[in-house]
């Protein structure tokens, strides 16, 4: 739900709604507390414990960026519902997850930018909404996960020196 409600909310009013990213977050908590078994554990706390860090490094490492990028930038760089969707995003699937949905979102979104400046239809002074490639980032995480980390452990095993 998470995903589809940021996909549309976002491109729409670029704003990515408190009244879903936090609910997603303690449907993650819980859902890790109730099925530690989709974390790899046993441990209902372990599970719950990993959860809760993901929020905190996943969300902590993107609200970093966006305090550097507004310094950086003089102006919003990153909103604080894209940190709070990715924190959602570790919460509910994992620190993997929230890694690619940022990388993916990261790449395809600078892309699309650039593809926009060039056609002059924005200047480098505006925005694009990141929610929806966060999204699409998570949606193929949802689909595709075993086979994004099987190509992940085959391009690093090719290049290690």
């Amino acid at each position: 739900m998470l995903v589809i409600t940021t996909v549309f909310i976002d491109s729409e009013h670029q704003i990515i709604p408190d009244k879903t990213t936090y609910p997603a977050m303690i449907l993650g908590l819980a859902a890790a507390a109730a099925f530690p078994m989709t974390w790899h554990t046993g441990s209902h706390w372990w599970a719950l414990a990993q959860s809760t860090i993901c929020i905190a490094v996943s969300g902590g490492l993107l609200a970093l960026f966006a305090i550097l990028g507004s310094k950086l930038f003089k102006r919003d760089a990153l909103g604080w519902g894209d940190v709070k969707y990715i924190a959602a995003t570790g919460a509910c699937l994992g620190g993997r997850a929230a890694y690619f949905t940022l990388l993916f979102g990261a790449f395809t979104g600078s892309i699309i930018g650039i593809a926009l400046m060039i056609c002059k239809k924005k200047d480098f002074k505006g925005s694009i909404s990141f929610g929806p490639f966060l999204a699409s980032g998570t949606y193929l995480w949802m689909l595709f996960d075993r086979e994004i980390i099987k190509f992940y452990e085959t391009v690093i095993k090719n290049f290690q020196l």
